[in-house]
């Protein structure tokens, strides 16, 4: 549904919002100028609590643990410099506004990770790899209602066997041919390991990602060629791309906050 969206839309600029969230009045005047710049892709903002004002989220980082992407960290700026930008590593599906035609570009989210999670951070790193700029606005606030929706609908381990296989999947599309080989073997030791501490969820991804494995490198494929028609050779390698916009990020007043 948000890809039909972003198809049938007609203006340059295209905004997605989680369903149990909600904009404060202003949200919208703090972002418009950052697509002034040809490399914008979206912008963030803060996200709060529905019921009261403490932050859930700020700006995101990816870091690299070994062969892994991880993505649990938040950062909040502890001063805010009004002519700055602040880079964020990918984009909440919460609240993100896109510039249309670079996201019909790459082909919208990807139905590979369908029902949810993942998604929004395996969109943004194909927007970050096609060397576009995503960024973080701490001026504009959403609320939002802490996983509601989607702890209301599905059962707790079903919700983390689809968290597991997604990441799964976006370590194949988006990891170097060298990381992805190691990065399988050091999966597939420590899926097994859990069985032995009766956590049976990552075999259980790991299986699915191999009984999907021809769209997942699809997917990959996919992309890999539409970088290519639009950047030529000049993809950007994901773990360079993380390791620069880390540094960047790191260079701000910030504090972090891993969940």
């Amino acid at each position: 549904s948000v890809n039909k969206g972003i198809y049938h839309a007609s203006k340059d600029l295209v905004f997605i919002l989680n369903s149990d969230a909600k904009l404060f009045p202003d949200y919208f005047k703090y972002q418009l100028v950052y697509f002034e710049k040809e490399d914008t892709f979206g912008v963030n903002g803060t996200i709060i609590n529905w019921d009261n004002d403490q932050v859930q989220a700020g700006g995101k980082i990816l870091r690299f643990n070994a062969l892994k992407i991880k993505s649990n960290v938040n950062y909040y700026l502890t001063d805010v410099d009004e002519e700055r930008w602040y880079s964020t590593m990918f984009l909440s599906g919460t609240n993100m506004l896109l510039d249309r035609k670079k996201a019909l570009m790459i082909n919208g989210l990807d139905q590979l990770f369908d029902p949810f999670y993942v998604e929004d951070i395996e969109f943004s790193l194909r927007a970050l790899r096609m060397g576009w700029k995503l960024y973080y606005e701490p001026k504009s606030i959403c609320r939002h209602q802490i996983s509601k929706t989607i702890q209301s609908h599905h059962r707790r381990k079903y919700i983390q066997f689809l968290n597991i296989r997604n990441k799964y999947y976006m370590h194949c599309i988006h990891l170097s041919s060298i990381d992805l080989a190691g990065w399988f073997a050091l999966t597939i030791t420590t899926s097994f390991l859990r069985i032995f501490i009766g956590n049976i969820s990552y075999i259980k991804a790991f299986l699915a990602l191999i009984r999907n494995y021809k769209g997942v490198i699809r997917s990959r494929q996919v992309f890999n060629n539409t970088a290519k028609v639009y950047t030529g050779d000049q993809t950007k390698d994901t773990r360079e791309v993380l390791t620069q916009l880390k540094r960047e990020i790191l260079s701000y007043p910030i504090d972090k906050e891993f969940y």
